[in-house]
């Protein structure tokens, strides 16, 4: 994602703590596993978020990084769904397998998506060639379609059948895991965004040696010609 790169760097300048770096890079975040359900239709989406409101942070914020960008807001400058001025909307929901592997958190890359992309069938193509770190499912729709992917670590994107999407992928999750999924997160639970922003980011003990290793990582990534 190289065009984002610029603005990393502002805005990791304008945060004055070690942790910014892989905070805002999002590829050295602890994985959270959550979800959400959502359906869409040409010119239509609607979405639900099932977790607890505390951990949303809350914010619908309009942009203006490379383009304008409403939505809403995570992780300082990730999104959980959003619209751009093209028309194109994307938003996502949690794949449901408990597996993860190097990439991105999802809220960077539907900024990703909603800064460089006009139509689903472009945004799909750039989502194509993004590591994700954890199974995710995006819905985007635009003035003329509206498809599902699926993305994960140890899967190719896959077109789902219908542009809808709830916790799961190719097959629904067990009984047991949305136990232990539940128990894992805490729920129910509070503290609020700055609760969410401790649990995402590198631990406190991390060294500023480590925060900038993740920078570099998203940089040697971009580099070797990649999009993610």
């Amino acid at each position: 994602m190289p065009e984002l790169a610029p603005l990393l760097d502002r805005l990791v300048g304008q945060l004055d703590r070690p942790e910014a770096e892989p905070l805002l890079t999002m590829a050295a975040i602890r994985p959270f596993f959550s979800g959400c359900t959502q359906t869409g239709s040409a010119g239509r989406l609607l979405r639900n978020y099932d977790f607890p409101p505390d951990d949303c942070e809350g914010t619908i914020a309009r942009s203006h990084f490379l383009r304008p960008v409403l939505g809403m807001q995570e992780a300082g400058w990730g999104l959980l769904d959003g619209m751009n001025d093209a028309g194109l909307v994307v938003s996502l929901t949690y794949g449901g397998r408990e597996v993860h592997g190097p990439g991105f958190a999802i809220p960077v890359v539907l900024r990703c998506l909603l800064e460089t992309c006009e139509t689903v069938p472009e945004a799909v193509e750039r989502l194509r060639q993004i590591p994700v770190m954890i199974p995710q499912n995006v819905t985007l729709v635009d003035a003329e379609q509206a498809v599902t992917v699926y993305v994960g670590p140890d899967t190719e994107l896959t077109k789902a059948p219908d542009a809808c999407a709830a916790n799961h992928q190719y097959l629904p999750v067990s009984d047991e895991q949305e136990r232990d999924s539940g128990r894992r997160n805490g729920w129910p639970r509070s503290g609020g965004p700055a609760r969410t922003w401790r649990r995402c980011c590198v631990p406190p003990s991390t060294s500023r040696g480590t925060a900038t290793a993740g920078a570099r990582c998203t940089r040697r990534t971009t580099g070797q010609g990649r999009s993610g």
